[in-house]
Parts: structure tokens; sequence; C-alpha cells
């Protein structure tokens, strides 16, 4: 992956370093390959630090990708309009979708981790430091086209350009995993803690341990 922006990386929870977002002047551009084949189950898991003051009153994006227009495809982010400085989680597919809030807020400056479920067939999840916050049917979404750039630390609009990606996170964040299958409560809570989570459907693991540099490794 490639990281634009002035990066340098330390003090990360898990590890030798995290990603640090001082400024709403960087992102990591994940490129258009998300993982998961359209339609397919995923969950999608970071630990982040969130200062108690920085952020913009609009969204800030710990992972987003969107296709160009509409709504975002996947999101997950901070400080939405009504629900200010609660962890945020989107899925949606141009026409139907689903949104769903933490039952705290997050702008403590302290590690917090979430993740996001997404059973096609059943419901999508919002787990927030391994406990269940909010859950919702998701039966309604149709395909999700994985094309648009992914983006860490921002919102991907289908572009790597710093001038066209928006809403971008300030704060930390660290070991952003990408798994192609529905993990239990179970398996979130074991593998949180754990840099070398058990499980055959990791797609992508980025550790963020390089300290700095201009890319990051995807070990999953």
């Amino acid at each position: 992956i490639d990281l634009y922006g002035d990066f340098t990386t330390s003090g990360g929870l898990l590890g030798a370093s995290c990603l640090s977002f001082p400024n709403q002047d960087r992102l990591v551009d994940l490129g258009a390959a998300f993982g998961p084949a359209d339609g397919d189950d995923f969950t999608i898991e970071a630990w982040f630090n969130c200062p108690t003051s920085g952020h913009s009153g609009n969204q800030n994006y710990i992972v987003g990708k969107r296709n160009g227009g509409g709504n975002p495809l996947i999101a997950i982010y901070t400080n939405n309009v009504a629900n200010v400085d609660k962890i945020s989680v989107e899925v949606h597919d141009g026409s139907n979708g689903v949104a769903l809030f933490s039952n705290s807020t997050v702008n403590d400056g302290k590690w917090h981790h979430v993740a996001l479920v997404y059973d096609a067939s059943d419901k999508a999840k919002l787990y927030l430091d391994g406990k269940l916050q909010s859950e919702a049917d998701c039966t309604a979404v149709g395909a999700l086209n994985f094309s648009a750039v992914t983006c860490i630390g921002a919102r991907g609009d289908g572009t790597t350009s710093l001038t066209d990606a928006g809403y971008h996170w300030i704060g930390e964040i660290d070991e952003v995993r990408i798994w192609e299958d529905v993990r239990t409560e179970t398996e979130i809570r074991t593998n949180m803690f754990d840099e070398t989570p058990a499980g055959d459907n990791l797609l992508r693991h980025y550790k963020l341990n390089e300290g700095t540099g201009s890319s990051a490794a995807d070990t999953g």
C-alpha cells in the first residue's frame, strides 16, 4: 500500500508503531483491491486513538471506500453530525444500506478497537472494544462493487489524490485487518490484542510497524 503525506509512525498499541494523522492532509491508499468478492461476507477491524479535540464537526474516516458519488459503500468513522464523537459504520449499495452507531463516545485520547461485521444474508454488526454495540438486518443491501479505492485515514472517492479524498482522520490508527468471513464476538475478543490472529480467511493485514516511510506491508 502507498502512504500519501508526511508520515512518521510511532507509539502503536500493538507492535513497533502505528500511523499518526496529526493533520487532515494525508491518507493511506489500499487501492481498488478490497479483498472479498462482490456480495461476500466480510469483517473489518482496526485500533484507533481519537483525540479529545481537533476533529472537524463532520465525519472523520478510519477506513472508507466510496464509489465516486452518492452514499459510501463501506465506512468506519467518527463525528457523524447526529452522533457526535461516536463510532459510526455504514454499508451501502447505492440504493439500500445500513448505518450503525456506538453506544458511547470515543474522543477520549485512548485506544479503542472497532470491528464492522457484515453477513450479507443476515445482519451487519458494530463492535467496540470487543462488545456488540448495535446490529441491523442487511438483507436488502444488494451486491457491493468493490472496485472503488479503499483508504485508511480518509474516505476514498475513486482516487488516490489528497485533494479529492475527503473527511480525513485526526489521531492514530493501528492493526487494520480485512477478513473474508463473519467474525464472531469470541473471535474478535480473542484476536484483538494479538499481532498474529488465528483464522484462515484473513485477506489483508496491515500491522503498520514500519516506523516511517511511504509504504506499509500487507501480511494477510
